[in-house]
């Protein structure tokens, strides 16, 4: 036991500092990237356009790629990697001069080892891809500074060996463990290098500005829980005054209906009873602890015990939902690529459909372009069904209308007229005939297109009355909706079959609203993004919250799992597109995709197969390609005369279904080359 228990503290001490690493970079990233604006509107202010000009071309050819050390690390990988010497070469000399030559000399030997392993992963890559000249390159240019050194003594016999990955010397060198260990150690060196590096006061007045800004959300949060209380306990005072007057009658009539009682005085009817011999059983129910308690009691006993069930056990530093404190938010920003710029030419709806913002893009064709009078107000969502080639559009009109993406008319072959305003809808993709919505009268409903009948009616608690999302499990056994009130949001999970209630999550801290949610394939788990940058992880099947971690600045707008299930993108917004790690280290920032040019992101889709991620803005939908080269690669499809407000994809029929602000809904085959 007592070796547990020290393994559980070093456990929780690990994951404490790696969830403070991971926040602290996306705070120096976002600090830099403030202070980077604040300069550069200063010099634009004063007329210093040489100093600005030559502040964007350093801030191009940045080796230290704003001194995020995963960054740094995962660029020095590359170059060796990919046989780029002279790259990895110069970021390292930089490297060496501003950062490594200042360390102790303990440290500085350490440094020297990552550097030899680092070199020897360029021989092994030279090696698997075929390159004996940059080895006998390599050895001829480090020959004098290698050949007093034992542990390279062995390696200059590498250009003679036939197949090295199979030599007792070599092969250790060419396994993937040999790879993940020198990423691990370059990436804990950066951080406890940057770590021990002053920061400046331009950027200390940024993480000032978000602490301050915590501490205000903080007390804010505090106040309100604190009117909360305070009504609570109002309601409780009223409800024990009204139980002691009732059992002060109850104690009366008993004392009245029982032989010998009528001849005793009015003070001694009043007196409390010492016997119970006697007593009614209606009575005695009356006055059991059970009765005792107020209805605002069982309600918070209620609560409490979905709470203690949903944030149970979890491991310090950050990671689980209960840890965070109320009204904590994290404003912290992932680091950011540089954006593309979308070429804002003209051109309508007619022959140039597709504009590519890069030469080197993949190309998109489209056809069958289809414009549709669909609705007299605007649009909110589209859904389309992703295998049944159909698509549901909702307006702010109160209707849902349903249309065939396999023979587009401009007649609905279903509408669905609600009496209360629709907030949220999803399709039930196992049938594809059957779509699910919420309003704001704390009612999700089901309805059938083909039968025109609704197959459940599903009301939540008489307090949460907003019906902010929903999602169906893809394999269509449940479904999930965030409830919403003023004193808190619930996420909760119904079967689809007979609409009993699984389960219920608590969403912590109070006053947060989901803006959306999603399973993974078999339902096992939800993630949800919140009003507050938040993203969250839910257990389905164990009813607990993994975990919770800072994702945006603002709120977040959409959340997804990726097509391996391994990570999740989410958007917010900050106007980007971030994918995070849900394997090994959850919560890690992966990449992140600016939404080009000076569009405003509404929503993303990330394809089925995934090779490639959709954005879509109120100016036009966009195409990244993850295979290619350029991190950013955009292709725009222009709007006509207004601005898009929601877009769907539907893999089944390769159909990109959008909405717009008039109230017209746009469809169109797209296909990626």
């Amino acid at each position: 036991p007592e070796r547990s228990v020290a393994f559980q503290a070093r456990w929780q001490e690990f994951t404490a500092t790696m969830s403070a690493s991971i926040v602290n970079e996306a705070i120096l990233a976002s600090s830099i990237k403030t202070a980077d604006a604040v300069v550069a509107e200063y010099l634009l202010y004063r007329g210093f356009t040489k100093t600005l000009q030559a502040l964007d071309g350093e801030q191009k050819c940045d080796r230290l790629q704003a001194m995020q050390p995963s960054q740094i690390a995962d660029e020095l990988m590359a170059c060796v990697k990919g046989c780029r010497l002279e790259d990895f070469l110069a970021t390292w000399k930089t490297l060496q001069s501003k950062y490594f030559s200042k360390l102790e000399p303990e440290i500085q030997q350490m440094v020297g080892q990552i550097e030899s392993s680092m070199k020897r992963m360029y021989l092994v890559s030279a090696a698997k891809t075929g390159k004996p000249a940059l080895i006998s390159e390599f050895f001829e240019r480090f020959s004098k500074e290698l050949e007093g050194r034992a542990e390279w003594s062995r390696w200059f016999a590498m250009p003679f060996v036939a197949q090295p990955q199979n030599h007792g010397i070599f092969g250790p060198c060419f396994s993937q463990q040999f790879e993940d260990t020198v990423w691990a150690s370059l990436s804990n060196l950066l951080v406890m290098v940057f770590r021990a590096v002053p920061v400046p006061k331009l950027l200390q007045l940024h993480s000032d500005k978000l602490h301050r800004l915590k501490l205000e959300s903080l007390i804010a949060s505090m106040r309100m829980e604190n009117e909360l209380l305070c009504a609570q306990r109002d309601d409780v005072d009223k409800c024990v005054a009204s139980l002691r007057k009732q059992l002060h009658e109850l104690k009366s009539q008993y004392a009245r209906s029982r032989p010998g009682r009528a001849a005793r005085s009015p003070a001694a009817n009043d007196s409390p009873m010492s016997d119970a011999d006697g007593m009614p059983e209606w009575l005695s129910d009356v006055m059991s602890p059970a009765a005792k308690k107020s209805p605002m009691d069982k309600s918070k006993d209620s609560t409490n015990q979905a709470g203690s069930q949903t944030y149970t056990s979890a491991p310090t530093g950050g990671d689980s939902l209960s840890h965070i404190p109320s009204g904590n938010v994290f404003s912290s920003t992932p680091p950011s690529t540089t954006s593309a710029k979308s070429d804002s030419s003209g051109g309508g709806f007619g022959a140039s459909i597709v504009r590519t913002l890069r030469p080197s893009s993949p190309s998109v064709t489209t056809s069958g372009l289809q414009i549709i009078n669909g609705h007299s107000s605007k649009i909110i969502q589209c859904r389309g069904s992703h295998e049944h080639a159909l698509s549901a559009s909702m307006s702010a009109g109160k209707k849902i209308k349903v249309w065939d993406l396999s023979n587009p008319s401009t007649t609905p072959i279903c509408t669905i007229s609600s009496s209360f305003n629709l907030t949220c809808m999803a399709w039930d993709n196992r049938s594809g005939r059957a779509v699910l919505y919420g309003t704001d009268d704390r009612r999700i409903r089901l309805y059938n297109i083909d039968s025109k009948r609704q197959l459940l009616d599903i009301k939540s608690e008489a307090d949460y009355r907003h019906i902010s999302c929903v999602a169906v499990c893809p394999d269509g056994s449940k479904f999930a909706g965030s409830c919403q009130s003023a004193a808190g949001t619930k996420l909760c999970v119904w079967t689809m079959r007979t609409g009993r209630l699984e389960i219920d999550f608590v969403v912590e801290p109070m006053g947060v609203q989901l803006t959306s949610i999603a399973f993974n394939h078999n339902g096992t788990m939800l993630v949800a993004g919140g009003s507050d940058g938040m993203t969250r992880l839910y257990n389905v099947d164990d009813g607990c919250a993994i975990m919770g971690w800072p994702t945006h600045e603002g709120g977040v707008r959409q959340v997804q799992f990726g097509h391996d299930e391994t990570t999740v993108f989410s958007c917010g917004s900050d106007n980007m597109v971030v994918e995070w790690s849900v394997l090994k280290a959850m919560g890690k920032f992966v990449r992140s995709f600016p939404m080009p040019g000076e569009d405003r992101l509404q929503s993303f889709e990330v394809h089925p197969g995934g090779n490639h991620l959709t954005l879509a803005g109120s100016k036009g939908i966009y195409l990244i390609r993850f295979d290619h080269n350029d991190p950013i690669n955009a292709l725009s499809v222009p709007t006509k005369s207004q601005a898009f407000t929601c877009f769907d994809w539907d893999t089944g029929a390769n159909m990109v279904v959008a909405g717009t602000l008039k109230g017209d809904v746009i469809i169109s085959e797209w296909h990626v080359v």
